[in-house]
């Protein structure tokens, strides 16, 4: 199974990410695979994202590409000067620019970065976050199972006191697997700016192991029974291979990410 399948991606699709522990490789792993089926892949943000590597790189401001441009491509505004934590970041692209015919007619797939986790295993989104077009298909809704057991307030965790505030617990308390399904299924969290019109599925990665794979499976039918916007959740380990899709109803379907 590959990931775009487990996701029910057609063959036009904009998918915007956001969460933290897996945004960027979910990103190039789609991007992989559209290339591979002949797609035409786009690669983008709205906020800020490192350059991606392997990837030509398009900025300007307002959006524009070439009339002949190599697939897969990312493209953003402008430049980051002196950024934090990376040797290079570039601006993203306002959501209207990537609903203007001219860039989204471009393109088969759009895959979007849509909000900012400082490379953390688990974020609350902020006040102004997540940065979502109005015309994403899909949400991949991102948490690493590996902050489960650890102190919300933990360098593990970004926004811990927003994630204290919805799931409930001290920051000091250990993040448990029914904390983490709930802050994916809370409108604060996980599912904000999210529309009717969107298919926002959960993606708990680095389940490397079976124990951490049992324990993703607990995080993903929490989010399923709490939401009424997720109808199934992805459990994957994009360094062993392993994609597992939860139905509701807890039907599950393990595979290799190909």
């Amino acid at each position: 199974m590959q990931l775009s399948t487990a996701l029910g991606l057609g063959p036009a699709a904009m998918v915007a990410f956001v969460g933290a522990g897996g945004k960027k490789t979910a990103m190039r792993q789609l991007t992989h695979e559209g290339t591979r089926r002949g797609h035409c892949v786009g690669y983008t943000t709205t906020t800020k994202m490192p350059v991606p590597s392997g990837l030509p790189v398009h900025v300007g401001s307002p959006p524009t590409l070439p009339d002949s441009i190599e697939h897969p491509v990312a493209f953003a505004t402008a430049r980051v000067e002196n950024p934090d934590r990376v040797d290079a970041k570039l601006n993203g692209c306002p959501p209207s620019a990537l609903s203007a015919d001219h860039i989204r007619n471009r393109f088969d797939w759009l895959v979007v970065k849509a909000d900012g986790a400082r490379q953390k295993e688990l974020t609350a989104p902020a006040p102004h976050e997540p940065v979502i077009p109005d015309e994403a298909t899909h949400v991949g809704v991102v948490a690493s199972v590996r902050a489960v057991g650890v102190p919300i307030q933990s360098e593990l965790i970004h926004r811990s006191e927003r994630i204290s505030a919805i799931t409930g617990l001290s920051t000091d308390a250990p993040l448990t697997p029914t904390a983490m399904g709930t802050l994916l299924a809370s409108p604060q969290g996980g599912c904000a700016d999210v529309t009717p019109t969107m298919t926002a599925v959960p993606i708990v990665n680095k389940a490397d192991t079976d124990a951490l794979c049992r324990r993703a499976r607990s995080v993903v039918r929490t989010a399923i029974e709490l939401s009424d916007v997720f109808d199934w959740g992805l459990i994957t380990s994009f360094r062993t291979g392993h994609l597992e899709r939860v139905e509701t109803g807890g039907e599950q379907a393990e595979s290799r990410v190909r």
